[in-house]
């Protein structure tokens, strides 16, 4: 029968000495040697035998002749903390990797609870004909809906219901110039960031019911939008992902990590929301990051806007045209946000955020700003188009969208505020 110690070097040769895989055993432990000895009992004797298997892995590599001198001795022993040493790393790399896998089984196991209790009904659309199409256009970017600010020093505040005031006066306002325009047909394209995502692991654990709470806060607002827009226009949606709403810590070109974000998330809601309208479209594409679309022979770009150039954008932009127009594809228009601030331009126009100077941007960094959204009106050659910019800071006397009080109990505290430690110096 096997000793305790012959069958730790057993599954530390089977496991390359990762301990941390080596103390799963536990059960299998019990049960193969009929051990009644206590889980740390157990991981007693693993920590011995582990210093045993890594001594016989650097004497293995040696000769056969073991008559070692002092230096020999000591050499091993510095060989033996290296290898202890790069143990910890690898085990706390796959403890990581472990606790990631558990978050996001943790996340979806918790959405598609919050999905089947919360009723996000399919609203049908009017339909809407007209002898000659004109488009307008409504851009959402940088919504930041579950991000808190209360700050008298920037003259800010935002929450959710904040949030909700505000998509409303926007909606009512484009709304109002879209019917002095003429248009019939309403493109809403979200830029990215509609939500904020806590991308450190230790927030990912405690926040993950936190987060699909406030996609689906995020859902029931946009789906609103759109039915508020489709009251009185033919309606369609496109939408690209943003970098702070990223799920993992990746944010790269690979479709598959583009996937991995709150947008995304977001954005398949709605299409599922609204997949059995006939008077609603979604407008996929290859690309997470960036989509064109086509209103008439307008050939616009929607792309979150973090990979242009801050000090000079119209240059990342008129590369961003050159690489379309290689492929055959005339862009008329470019459209982003990102960095919370407004610009109406020629070929290229940026939309700031929703919520508005936070203290960390506005104290920090020293950019100070306000809430708004763009929207466009596609002119008549369906080449051009004309931009407006709507302020959004001051929703004092707007009621807002519905907010549902089930997905509103989530583990952001909208009475409370930002925490900020101000620390004095006072001579005694």
């Amino acid at each position: 029968m096997r000793t305790v110690s012959e069958w730790l070097q057993e599954q530390l040769d089977k496991y390359e000495g990762d301990v941390e895989a080596v103390k799963k055993l536990y059960s299998k432990f019990k049960k193969e040697l009929g051990s009644k000895a206590s889980q740390e009992s157990y991981y007693r004797y693993l920590r011995e035998s582990y210093d045993i298997w890594i001594t016989n892995q650097i004497i293995s590599d040696d000769d056969d002749d073991y008559d070692l001198s002092e230096e020999d001795y000591i050499k091993i022993a510095a060989q033996k903390q290296k290898l202890q040493d790069k143990n910890r790393v690898v085990s706390k790399h796959n403890r990581e990797i472990n606790r990631v896998y558990n978050f996001l089984d943790e996340m979806y196991t918790s959405y598609k609870d919050l999905m089947s209790s919360v009723d996000l009904s399919k609203i049908k659309l009017k339909k809407h004909n007209s002898k000659k199409a004109k488009y307008g256009v409504l851009q959402l970017s940088d919504l930041h809906l579950n991000e808190r600010i209360i700050d008298e020093g920037i003259g800010n505040e935002y929450s959710f219901t904040i949030a909700s005031k505000r998509l409303k006066k926007f909606v009512s306002e484009a709304k109002d110039l879209f019917k002095m325009k003429g248009i019939t047909d309403v493109l809403i394209i979200n830029s990215g960031d509609m939500i904020n995502s806590d991308r450190r692991l230790s927030e990912k654990m405690v926040k993950s019911t936190a987060l699909t709470s406030a996609s689906l806060l995020a859902t029931q607002l946009i789906s609103q939008v759109i039915i508020d827009i489709g009251q009185d226009f033919a309606i369609s949606f496109l939408s690209v992902v943003g970098n702070e709403s990223r799920i993992g810590d990746f944010y790269e070109s690979i479709e598959f990590l583009l996937s991995e974000n709150w947008d995304y998330l977001i954005s398949e809601n709605i299409r599922l929301m609204f997949s059995n309208n006939k008077n609603f479209t979604f407008i996929d594409g290859e690309n997470h990051k960036e989509k064109t679309f086509k209103l008439g022979n307008f050939t616009g770009l929607v792309t979150h806007g973090d990979n242009f150039s801050i000090g000079n954008p119209e240059k990342s932009v008129r590369e961003y045209i050159a690489k379309f127009t290689i492929r055959g594809v005339p862009i008329h228009g470019v459209f982003a946000g990102h960095i919370h601030s407004a610009i109406v331009g020629d070929f290229f126009s940026r939309s700031a955020s929703l919520c508005g100077t936070n203290p960390y941007a506005g104290k920090t960094l020293g950019l100070y700003g306000r809430a708004s959204q763009n929207c466009y009106i596609i002119n008549d050659d369906e080449s051009s188009y004309n931009g407006y910019k709507i302020d959004l800071q001051d929703v004092q006397n707007v009621i807002g969208y519905d907010i549902s009080d089930q997905l509103k109990r989530y583990n952001v505290n909208e009475g409370g505020s930002n925490v900020e430690v101000t620390i004095k110096r006072y001579k005694a």
